[in-house]
C-alpha cells in the first residue's frame, strides 16, 4: 500500500495494471501515515514503471518527470536510511542530513 501523499509525486497509471493486481497501488488511510519524511521517488521500495503491468506499458511516472526510472534495487536511498534510522531511534546519524532536501538526493 501506498502513502497518502503518492499522488503529489507520481502518476498511476490504472489502465495499465492487471486487475487483480491493483490492490498494491492503494493508499493507506492518512490516520495511518508516519509521514517521517518527504516522498522518497529513490527508495528501494519503489515499483519500477512497469511493475504489475498487463499490457508492458507504464504503471507508475513521476509527475513532471515522464522518463524517470523507477525501482531501482542497488542500494537504499538516503531517505531509506533516514527514515529506518528514525523508526529505530537513531538520532545520532539523522543529524548528518539536517538541512538536506532528502527528496532530491540520489544513491546510485
Amino acid at each position: 500500500m501506498a502513502r497518502p501523499d503518492r499522488d503529489q509525486s507520481v502518476e498511476i497509471h490504472w489502465e495499465n495494471i492487471k486487475d487483480k493486481l491493483k490492490h498494491n497501488f492503494r493508499k493507506i488511510p492518512r490516520s495511518l501515515d508516519r509521514k517521517l519524511i518527504p516522498y522518497n521517488l529513490n527508495s528501494v521500495m519503489e515499483y519500477s514503471n512497469d511493475a504489475f503491468s498487463k499490457n508492458g506499458g507504464h504503471t507508475i511516472t513521476a509527475r513532471g518527470d515522464p522518463f524517470r526510472r523507477f525501482g531501482q534495487r542497488f542500494a537504499f536511498s538516503v531517505g531509506d536510511i533516514v527514515e529506518v534510522n528514525i523508526l529505530f531511534g537513531c538520532p545520532e546519524y539523522n543529524r548528518r542530513f539536517e538541512g538536506v532536501d532528502r527528496s532530491t538526493i540520489m544513491y546510485p
